[in-house]
């Protein structure tokens, strides 16, 4: 993925970390996994390398660019535009529906913390949007 130019931290799941990992100047110069691959992203399991398996699964947090409404979210959340790199970092990669997110470099989140902020800033974010709208209309 060359657009994430740098971004380091831990692949979690809940609280259990899998894969810890380092891209610079958008290139993986670090992959460690921390677990047996059967425990890691499915990416882990196919991919050719563990560096190729990291920036699928990157990819994977990611919502679609075409997403309808996506540029309302983006706005809502301070992002200007599209920004794999920046949508990563404020998302920490969660996803409600598979328990694993990014622990970015320098944070100490627990897995219910990052569970609660989701929450939180999905209703702020609404809130956000819905107030754009009434001011674009």
């Amino acid at each position: 993925m060359d657009d994430i130019r740098n971004l380091s931290g831990t692949l979690m799941k809940r609280d259990k970390c899998l894969v810890k990992f380092m891209i610079k100047d958008y290139i993986v110069v670090y992959c460690e996994l921390l677990a047996s691959t059967d425990k890691c992203p499915v990416e882990f399991q196919w991919a050719r390398t563990k560096e190729d398996a990291l920036l699928l699964y990157l990819k994977d947090r990611l919502p679609p660019e075409t997403r309808i409404g996506l540029q309302w979210y983006l706005k809502a959340a301070g992002i200007p535009y599209y920004d794999p790199e920046r949508i990563i970092k404020y998302s920490h990669g969660y996803n409600v529906s598979d328990k694993e997110w990014i622990q970015l470099d320098g944070e100490e989140y627990t897995f219910k913390q990052i569970e609660d902020r989701a929450i939180r800033e999905s209703k702020n974010l609404y809130k956000k949007m819905e107030e754009m709208m009434k001011t674009d209309i």
